[in-house]
């Protein structure tokens, strides 16, 4: 008999209809498949009681895992320092510092790749563009080839520590072309959830 692996998934949509969606994927290792066993959408007229519908869908089907596409972490701006705060730049907290060091780290070490040879910049980034991460998920680290121009235009934009958190980051470096390549999506801790902690 194969061992069956699941995953659970909570999904919360934000804006004007307080819908969320509960999603549980299961894998079959011998078959090297997933497969959707169940996708249950709560929406806001049905229940005033979410937590025992999520409580119930968890008992349910025994997980062990859930996957939530929102924070379950403050932001690095502390409500003391928003009322002070002049712009997210000039934050004095040092993983912001820390952060923004790196990204501009990445963005200067790219630079000077493009100035010291631009014509052999652009024959790799042409090259860089050929890779398949379809085939391979993990794809290769930003430290191993040019930076893209979305991601280029990513950092530039900068890290704002109320929206952003250092897993957004840390993400961005390794799998930013991967996501956007694959899944067509550019990860950020909020998601598409349309508020703030």
């Amino acid at each position: 008999m194969e061992t069956i692996r699941n995953i659970a998934g909570l999904s919360f949509g934000g804006g004007k209809k307080e819908n969320f969606f509960l999603s549980l994927l299961e894998y079959y290792p011998d078959k090297k498949r997933w497969f959707l066993k169940s996708l249950h959408q709560v929406k806001d007229e049905e229940t005033d009681d979410r937590d025992a519908i999520i409580t119930a869908w968890i008992t349910q089907y025994g997980l062990k895992q859930l996957v939530v596409d929102f924070p379950l972490s403050r932001p690095l701006c502390e409500s003391s320092c928003l009322s002070t705060c002049t712009s997210a730049k000039s934050c004095p907290r040092e993983q912001v510092k820390l952060i923004r060091e790196e990204m501009q780290k990445l963005l200067d070490e790219d630079a000077k790749r493009y100035q010291e040879n631009p014509k052999k910049y652009e024959q790799d980034r042409e090259q860089s563009l050929e890779f398949d991460y379809s085939r391979n998920l993990l794809g290769k680290n930003t430290d191993q080839h040019l930076l893209s121009r979305s991601f280029k235009r990513k950092l530039k934009k900068g890290f704002v520590p109320y929206w952003h958190r250092p897993i957004d980051f840390w993400v961005w470096k390794n799998y930013y072309d991967q996501l956007l390549e694959v899944f067509k999506y550019s990860y950020d801790s909020f998601g598409n959830v349309s508020f703030c902690l």
